[in-house]
């Protein structure tokens, strides 16, 4: 599969906040040249209320957490803020601290083991 397919089907597949995060993400890909150099891991959304001109505005916060083609090991993360349609870049391809890779790294290896056993489980009960 392709990176380009891999990140539609996690940001279909996470979409808690559809709209907002596919203007972060189409922001995203447009700093790209080439949409396949970069494959997403994770997406991370909070959306805060704030008060702009005395009118209340939902605020959306979007990172995300992606690995680099020829980057190997290597993890990076973008921030956007989306308020009322419109996107803005708090921060782009800033590469992880050894502390934010470790526990992305615990966090995927945990959730394919996971995965793995449930996997496992499930064939078991097939095979009885």
């Amino acid at each position: 599969m392709l990176n380009i397919e891999a990140n539609e089907d996690l940001l279909n597949n996470a979409a808690s906040y559809s709209r907002q995060q596919r203007i972060a993400f189409d922001m995203l890909t447009k700093d790209y040249p080439n949409s396949n150099d970069f494959r997403l891991l994770q997406i991370s959304t909070t959306k805060d209320d704030t008060v702009i001109d005395k009118s209340k505005i939902d605020k959306y916060v979007i990172e995300f957490t992606y690995t680099k083609r020829n980057m190997v090991g290597k993890l990076f993360k973008s921030k956007y803020q989306v308020i009322d349609k419109i996107g803005y870049v708090q921060s782009f391809d800033i590469q992880l601290t050894n502390i934010e890779q470790f526990k992305i790294d615990s966090l995927l290896k945990t959730s394919q083991q996971q995965i793995l056993r449930s996997t496992k489980n499930y064939t078991d009960t097939i095979q009885q």
